[in-house]
């Protein structure tokens, strides 16, 4: 990656307003989960989450993969640790299952872009670990969700393909492999990432899913080491609503 630092000093100024809010209780700004269908699928809640929030808040997904795998055999790996195993490897900034390759992440003096986006994906998979066990799983849970062509681990194929796995488990990992990986890559747009409470309020685009032709542009350019001012103004101005305005944000 060849960015600069200059091209990362910015972020700090980005969201400044953003994350001065009266930060009124996020439980109270998400609204009650609809009734579920007949077969259980899925049902986000919309409203206001933090980074931490959000992550909890998609824990059902990954909770009703361990219940619906039923307990592990004697001597296998443990299920949850494979699969959230899984989760840093599609966080990492190298290997085949990494979701956002960072060429200088190793290097001596790694970009400023580098480190926040390292910073940002250390910070989503701690949270994932901490809400690992705090919600039930749902044993009829599903989840209608498109193949995104996230890599598996082996651990994870050999799993999730498995006797004791369905297609079912597969959408619902992918979905919540999606949902976490996308979340890393938006919060590139703010730096002060764990304070910010995004809006997503939109009932038809569960999640993280609102911004999705954003999202594809956003990679393209970090891949190419040059962040946009204005690709960042589209993320925020989509996840934070009428409280981020065009001006005091500069890249």
């Amino acid at each position: 990656m060849t960015s600069s630092r200059n091209s990362h000093s910015g972020f700090g100024e980005l969201l400044a307003s953003s994350t001065t809010l009266n930060f009124i209780d996020i439980k109270e700004q998400q609204r009650a989960l609809p009734p579920t269908s007949l077969h259980h699928e899925w049902l986000f809640r919309p409203g206001a989450y933090t980074a931490r929030a959000f992550v909890h808040e998609i824990a059902i997904l990954f909770e009703s993969i361990i219940a619906q795998l039923g307990p592990d055999n004697p001597g296998d790996t443990d299920s949850r640790t494979i699969l959230l195993d899984g989760l840093r490897a599609s966080l990492s900034p190298e290997g085949q299952e990494a979701t956002l390759p960072l060429a200088d992440w190793d290097s001596a003096e790694p970009s400023g872009l580098t480190r926040h986006i390292l910073r940002i994906g250390q910070a989503i998979f701690q949270h994932a670990v901490e809400a690992s066990r705090t919600v039930p799983g749902d044993p009829s849970l599903t989840v209608n969700s498109h193949c995104e062509g996230h890599k598996w681990t082996p651990a994870v194929a050999q799993l999730l393909l498995g006797p004791r796995s369905s297609r079912v488990l597969m959408r619902l990992y992918n979905e919540w492999l999606h949902q976490l990986t996308c979340l890393r890559n938006f919060l590139i747009a703010f730096d002060t990432f764990e304070d910010v409470v995004l809006n997503l309020e939109n009932p038809s685009q569960r999640g993280t899913r609102a911004l999705e032709d954003i999202r594809k542009a956003l990679l393209e350019q970090i891949k190419s080491g040059q962040v946009s001012r204005e690709v960042l103004l589209e993320i925020a101005k989509g996840f934070t609503g009428p409280v981020v305005s065009a001006r005091g944000h500069g890249v």
